[in-house]
This record gives structure tokens, sequence and C-alpha cells, in this order.
């Protein structure tokens, strides 16, 4: 009953779901794999590679601005 909405001025999401995961966290929680979700917003994946995407180079002196709102509701 959960909704979760990605808003972003980023082109792509990342998903991590730490498969991987196995170690003593915050406080000695316990944190095995499938225990959490990373959603992370970022330019194309490899475009340093690809000619057709947008290049992620900052040059000296440019900023780079970029918004993520996660927005969380209940659903009825």
């Amino acid at each position: 009953g959960r909704k979760l909405e990605v808003l972003t001025t980023e082109p792509c999401v990342q998903v991590y779901t730490a498969n991987w995961v196995d170690n003593i966290g915050k406080d000695g929680a316990h944190y095995k794999a499938y225990h959490g979700i990373c959603l992370e917003t970022q330019n194309f994946p490899d475009a340093i590679n690809q000619a057709v995407f947008p290049s992620p180079v900052l040059k000296v002196g440019e900023t780079y601005t970029s918004q993520t709102i996660h927005r969380f509701s209940v659903l009825a």
C-alpha cells in the first residue's frame, strides 16, 4: 500500500538491490542480501564512451546541478 515517485532532472536511474551484502551496520544491525534498495539518479551509463549520449564531462569553471525528489505516499 505504499507508493514511491522519483522525480529527477537526470536521464537515468541506477537500481542497486544489495544482492551480496552481508555485514554489520549501524548499532550492530545485521544487513543481509536484499534488505535494502538504492535508487541513484545519474547521467547515462558509459556516456563517456558513447558518442550518441550527451557528454558527462564537467569542465573547469562549469557548474553541475541536479535535482531529485523522492515522494512517498500511501495508497488507499
